[in-house]
């Protein structure tokens, strides 16, 4: 559940500072593996360090994540900006509001105690984050992926318009999937993109699947772009990215 919060605290805040797509997935794959470190590593440590990780604030962990994600994405955005708006996206979830006001919305002053403890402790963190992720923190995302394939789809398809809706759905797709699950990293960059675009063909249109089949080897079309990929390992990407749409909807 705290993975879970945290996670949608990280897209509504990012999403308020209009951060590009990239950096949410990134912040959103920093989140994931500090959580199983969490969960796993250091399950049965009971440091003093280790339940400092254990019990750090959620919304200083979001606004680290954040911060990290936003600098190795050159997604320029201040630090203040970040932790105004997380601070302010926790306190509406602390009032139980389900529509969240931006008009009384405000970048918390450096004049405030409340920002400089915010920021303290932002900073501190950064510090046991990045070790925790072990300084490793460029992402090979699926979306550059995504495009590249639906580009050469279209060259086989000859409508724009299934291209335009394919793409759309693609997105969002991958976005939730990449953004949610927790397993979306360990899956190869590449087959996340494969699989999100079979399933919105076969949301959208099951017809388009004859244009672009390899009719002489009676092949799936995604082979033509990963060989190695197989139709099982497809299906369990496809079943996760479903979990995560029907969990949306519970």
């Amino acid at each position: 559940m705290e993975r879970k919060n945290a996670i949608e605290l990280a897209i509504k805040s990012a999403i308020h500072l209009q951060l590009h797509s990239d950096t949410i997935c990134t912040a959103c794959q920093y989140l994931h593996r500090f959580y199983y470190y969490i969960d796993t590593i250091v399950k049965e440590d009971c440091s003093d360090a280790t339940n400092q990780l254990r019990n750090c604030d959620t919304g200083i962990v979001v606004t680290t994540c954040l911060y990290i994600a936003s600098k190795t994405n050159e997604n320029h955005v201040r630090l203040s900006e970040l932790i105004s708006s997380v601070y302010h996206h926790v306190k509406a979830k602390q009032a139980n509001m389900t529509v969240i006001n931006y008009d009384n919305y405000q970048l918390l002053t450096k004049e405030e105690k409340n920002y400089w403890k915010l920021r303290d402790s932002v900073v501190e963190f950064e510090f046991y984050l990045l070790r925790v992720l072990q300084f490793n923190l460029t992402i090979d995302l699926p979306h550059k992926y995504l495009i590249f394939y639906l580009k050469s789809l279209s060259d086989w398809i000859h409508n724009n318009t299934l291209i335009e809706e394919l793409f759309l759905l693609s997105w969002s797709l991958l976005n939730d999937y990449y953004c949610h699950h927790p397993e979306s990293g360990k899956c190869k960059p590449n087959q996340c993109a494969l699989a999100c675009i079979q399933l919105a063909i076969k949301i959208i249109s099951p017809k388009i699947r004859p244009l672009i089949e390899n009719k002489q080897t009676n092949k799936c079309w995604y082979t033509n772009f990963d060989n190695s990929l197989k139709s099982d390992q497809i299906e369990i990407i496809i079943d996760q990215v479903l979990s995560i749409t029907s969990t949306e909807h519970e």
